[in-house]
């Protein structure tokens, strides 16, 4: 293996001829000047008594720039989302890709991180990320009073705690310990961290912006000792080499606003508090001398005279990650918007300084002098309405300045519009009413709106690509190799066990961000389109296209293109928990609903036959009523003609009289039978009424 010294000449050499934020070199100088520009700091070229007024088109590009690309990566919760490798996989890449994005956001604060990161990028061509798994003991101070010997001894028999002070009290009941311990528990995290661009170092032939296969790449930060040791590094290498590597510190970014940094090792007489300069660097060496480099992390302290080697560690891949706004071929730095805009902001402002010194002339203005004839005291001395002392009324005249007229503001109008031209975006927003000329309706606004919105989206695209999609692959990565154990994660409204170490590595993801509000407003509109199909395929009975979650994620999609998220606010989802439990308490609503209402079907039915059956029987009771009259009458007739032929005949009235008692008796009983049947047809009559209105 190579011995310490060989390690310190290898990365030493690569330290000096490494780019980065070495004091002097390039991209430190740029660095500093393009936050100089930023800030919108003096340039050099000022004039003692003269305008020195500083145009921040830099600064307004940035501004401008940062809520878009921002909005598109933190808004809708899927930047980067892992594809499925298989039909029943869709699920499982779902909760991966909303689990991982959740640990950056919430447990790392990231929208802190991206927003630096994205700013970096902007201003200083490069923004950087370190991403890796942190093992930490969480510890916690704890007193005990009054405790008995017995109490101590099973206080300390836990291998987490350790005795920080120990005070023994002896009274007449006996003796008693008052303790200090400090209890230790090991914890780990995911921790997603920005680096400042100053602070990495990267070989200077590295052709690509993405890190992996970097030759050498290293991480340089002051660090204090008391951090170093509870990193677990050994206390006796970091008390020997404790101080500021002064030629890799840098406080420029204090500096360039007027504040001033005293270092810690000045300020502090805590010795636990002095800065040591650690090079955290990843590089391919053969250490063990079998022909092949390894990749490994090698911590050692110092910058480009590297002093000591604090750890060595063979790793699998570099945990740093790059972006940029504007590619560069074969490059890892790329352009920044001061790279683009430093030259008009250089014109302007050199056009404001003009423009001011001449409206300040116009104001006032030269005078010509006849000498001797005139009080010098009184011209340098200007008061409205003074008086200037003269022996000739010829003595003094004024030296007229001409104006600059409108050429100067056209000028600044053509700088602005250069401006707009080399970052997608300027003061007026996403549309200029002047280039939307004679088209008219919304799809000649909309052409505008995406030609102006096209570079910026680019960007978009590529910080997405460059710098969002590793961020993701890493911390999944790392959530794989240290994340064992079975952690509760609410996903779609439902809880789930998830334990990431059961995962299996993707390959392959989808970045999903929008390009600006004109994309936006179109993508609104198709999710608009799809969940109205969807309405109407669904209204169609015995359908097969559209199932409920279908409908909902369409409503999740469309919510999101509006910047709202967690819909479940509104929305219940047919996956989760709560919307399986409303599901069936729907379905068992709607079977009570269908039970009651073919009950009411077959009651309205029964009682319909029950009502025509009683009409049937009042029919044919009517009809027997009617036919008993008939012969009622029939009846009635036949006596009154005998009636009539008794009186006729009445010389015989012993034989008719017999004749006529049989005939009454049988017209009596005619009658009576005539009585009962009209009593028995009434009462039927009455059962049959009584039966309709029961139905």
């Amino acid at each position: 293996m190579l011995d310490e010294e060989k390690i310190l000449q290898i990365i030493g050499s690569e330290l000096q001829s490494s780019q980065g934020g070495t004091i002097g070199d390039s991209l430190s100088q740029n660095f500093e000047t393009a936050l100089s520009y930023y800030l919108g700091n003096p340039n050099g070229r000022e004039v003692k008594g003269k305008s020195t007024v500083t145009s921040t088109d830099v600064a307004d590009a940035i501004e401008w720039i940062m809520p878009q690309i921002m909005e598109a990566l933190t808004q809708n919760n899927e930047v980067v989302r892992f594809d499925p490798s298989s039909a029943d996989d869709e699920s499982q890449s779902e909760l991966e890709s909303d689990f991982v994005y959740d640990i950056l956001m919430k447990d790392n604060s990231g929208f802190l991180v991206i927003h630096q990161f994205v700013k970096d990028a902007l201003m200083q061509k490069n923004g950087f990320v370190k991403a890796y798994y942190s093992k930490y003991d969480e510890v916690k101070k704890e007193n005990y009073t009054g405790i008995s010997e017995l109490q101590l001894q099973m206080l300390l028999a836990s291998p987490d705690v350790d005795l920080v002070q120990l005070t023994q009290n002896d009274s007449e009941e006996g003796i008693t310990f008052d303790a200090r311990i400090a209890r230790s528990c090991k914890k780990g995290k995911i921790v997603v961290e920005n680096v400042a661009p100053e602070n990495i170092r990267v070989a200077g032939n590295h052709n690509s912006i993405l890190l992996d296969g970097c030759r050498f790449l290293a991480h340089v930060e002051n660090k204090t000792v008391s951090d170093l040791i509870k990193e677990g590094y050994d206390k006796s290498i970091i008390c020997e080499c404790a101080g500021i590597d002064l030629d890799s510190k840098s406080d420029y970014r204090f500096e360039l606003q007027g504040e001033s940094v005293t270092p810690l090792s000045v300020a502090f007489t805590d010795d636990s508090m002095k800065e040591l300069t650690v090079s955290e660097c990843y590089t391919y060496i053969d250490i063990d001398y079998d022909g092949v480099a390894e990749y490994v992390k090698i911590v050692v302290a110092g910058d480009q005279n590297p002093t000591h080697i604090l750890d060595i560690e063979e790793i699998d891949s570099c945990p740093l990650i790059s972006t940029t706004a504007i590619l560069m071929s074969h490059k890892l730095y790329g352009l920044s918007i001061y790279d683009r805009l430093k030259q008009i902001q250089d014109h302007k402002t050199a056009l404001w300084r003009n423009t001011m010194d001449n409206i300040y002339l116009q104001n006032n203005q030269r005078i010509g002098v006849l000498e001797g004839q005139v009080n010098l005291d009184d011209l340098l001395i200007s008061r409205p309405g003074g008086v200037v002392r003269m022996k000739r009324p010829d003595s003094i005249f004024p030296i007229v300045t001409p104006q600059l007229g409108d050429a100067a503001y056209k000028m600044l109008d053509y700088l602005d519009m250069t401006r707009a031209g080399r970052v997608g975006v300027d003061a007026n927003g996403d549309v200029n009413v002047e280039n939307v000329g004679d088209r008219v309706g919304s799809e000649g606004i909309d052409r505008v709106m995406n030609a102006k919105e096209a570079l910026v989206g680019l960007m978009i695209r590529v910080i997405a690509e460059t710098g969002m999609k590793p961020i993701c692959y890493a911390i999944r990565d790392l959530a794989i190799k240290h994340m064992d154990t079975v952690v509760h994660y609410k996903h779609k409204e439902a809880w789930v066990k998830v334990n990431p170490s059961n995962w299996n590595r993707r390959l392959r993801s989808t970045v999903r961000v929008g390009l600006g509000t004109g994309n936006r407003r179109l993508t609104l509109q198709g999710a608009q389109s799809i969940i109205a199909l969807q309405e109407k395929i669904a209204a169609v009975p015995g359908q097969m296209f559209v199932k409920p979650q279908q409908i909902y994620n369409a409503v999740e999609f469309a919510a999101k293109q509006y910047g709202i998220d967690g819909i479940s606010r509104f929305f219940l989802s047919p996956n989760s928990d709560e919307g399986k439990e409303f599901a069936q308490q729907q379905s068992a609503s709607m079977k009570e609903k269908a039970d009651f209402e073919k009950h009411i079907m077959l009651t309205q039915a029964d009682a319909q036959v029950k009502i025509s059956e009683a009409e049937r029987m009042k029919a044919n009771a009517q009809h027997e009523a009617n036919m008993m009259k008939a012969e009622n009458e029939r009846l009635k007739n036949q006596i009154i003609a005998l009636k009539e032929s008794v009186a006729a005949a009445g010389k015989d009235e012993d034989r008719n009289l017999k004749r006529f008692e049989i005939i009454t008796d049988r017209a009596l009983k005619l009658t009576q039978i005539e009585a009962e049947s009209n009593k028995e047809l009434s009462a039927e009559n009455s059962e049959n009424q009584q039966g309709i209105e029961n139905a």
